[in-house]
């Protein structure tokens, strides 16, 4: 896909999200969003494994709630990482959630396998 300054969504990318978050749901049975200020500058959203939560920025615009909330969804099901692995894992996270937002429509996209019933 080629890069540009604001990327469009793809015409079924609400559809992918509604399907990552049922596999979430389906996997951890429930799942709180909080909107918080305690984020660091630079954080957007963090994942909870243990207690099953998400916060988020309160300052998001709408398109970086979609985009986080993605992300935040793809951590949710693809579970946590070793420490020694979370940079790799944030670039792996990171990709499916454009994928899914932005990317192309076919069948052959990872993060369709993982919004409509896959794991990894």
């Amino acid at each position: 896909m080629a890069k540009s300054a604001t990327p469009t969504l793809h015409p079924s990318a609400l559809v992918d999200l509604m399907g990552l978050m049922q596999q979430v749901l389906a996997g951890r049975g429930s799942v709180t969003f909080s909107v918080t200020g305690d984020l660091a500058d630079n954080e957007y959203g963090c994942t909870w494994f243990d207690t099953n939560e998400v916060d988020l920025a309160e300052d998001l615009t709408g398109r970086e709630f979609m985009e986080t909330m993605a992300h935040e969804l793809v951590h949710l099901v693809r579970g946590p990482a070793f420490e020694d692995e979370a940079a790799a894992e944030e670039r792996i996270v990171e990709r499916i959630a454009n994928e899914l937002l932005y990317g192309e429509r076919t069948a052959a996209r990872p993060a369709l396998l993982i919004a409509h019933g896959g794991t990894r």
